[in-house]
């Protein structure tokens, strides 16, 4: 009963910092939201509380703005709705009130490797993701300051992990980002053309300083499924421009990464690799 108490309560909070954090990758800036009301992004109409509720605003206002009627993005609840149940998720999988665990979730430090600590940098590491992928969605490119910002706490994280399990535990990650790199110089070779982005390229090993090399590569391999079915539903939709049509990369990495975790595919990387490699 407390469990399903305090999941419900970090399902709010999901939607609530995803509302906020969504709002910030649109502006551009954190002072900026701060200092200023939503407002219709057509009319430029403030919005009234009711409406900013996370999900049940879009709900209320039947997506559309109450002034100009302009059309509110689907992306936006949805959005928040999936960072919300990845609070829930991440909550659900770490915390065992009988193990004491809730105890470790109000102190993450008294164990260095603790529910706790996993659950923090977890749900900080989903809103990072969730922050490039709204952002990428609008502006069709990620900060790259920002990336820098979190691949420097990512390795504060990862060194944390290291000293505690080892480096042999996150040597995978160690060889994928030198193997990303050495990719993106060779694919890239020359210089008038681009084949890799160099955002995605430093997205990717910032994700790869922050979780374990199997969740990145589940991510993967299930953003490449995903991304397959955009094609096809792109290319159907659009017969005659869907050539011209840009489809940002980033928010279906993100969305591939919460599936993973999910459902756990980061274990069948591991079977794999296993079977392949070390032949068990």
């Amino acid at each position: 009963m407390i469990i399903n108490l305090f999941v419900g309560i970090s399902f709010g909070v999901g939607l609530a910092l995803a509302s906020f954090v969504g709002n910030i990758a649109y502006r551009g800036s954190f002072k900026s939201v701060v200092k200023g009301r939503s407002k219709c992004e057509k009319c430029d109409r403030k919005l009234s509380c009711i409406y900013l509720i996370p999900v049940l605003g879009y709900i209320f206002s039947k997506g559309k703005c109450p002034k100009c009627k302009y059309k509110i993005p689907w992306y936006y609840p949805v959005s928040e709705l999936l960072l919300g149940i990845f609070f829930a998720v991440v909550f659900y999988y770490h915390t065992d009130i009988a193990n004491d665990s809730l105890y470790e979730l109000l102190h993450p430090y008294s164990y260095l490797l603790s529910d706790g600590f996993l659950i923090v940098t977890n749900l900080l590491f989903g809103i990072a993701l969730y922050y490039f992928a709204v952002y990428d969605l609008i502006h069709m490119e990620i900060p790259a300051t920002i990336v820098q910002y979190v691949s420097i706490a990512g390795i504060l994280v990862l060194s944390l992990r290291i000293y505690e399990q080892g480096i042999l535990f996150f040597a995978g990650n160690i060889f994928l980002i030198l193997g990303l790199w050495l990719m993106f110089k060779f694919v890239n070779r020359n210089p008038d053309k681009q084949y890799v982005g160099e955002g995605d390229m430093y997205f990717l090993i910032m994700t790869l300083l922050c979780v374990p090399w199997s969740f990145v590569l589940s991510a993967i391999w299930m953003a490449s499924f995903l991304g397959g079915l955009v094609s096809v539903v792109t290319m159907i939709k659009y017969p005659k421009k869907w050539k011209s049509i840009k489809v940002p990369y980033i928010p279906i990495l993100v969305l591939g990464f919460l599936i993973s975790y999910i459902f756990g595919f980061n274990g069948y990387i591991i079977n794999l690799v296993d079977m392949l490699i070390l032949n068990k």
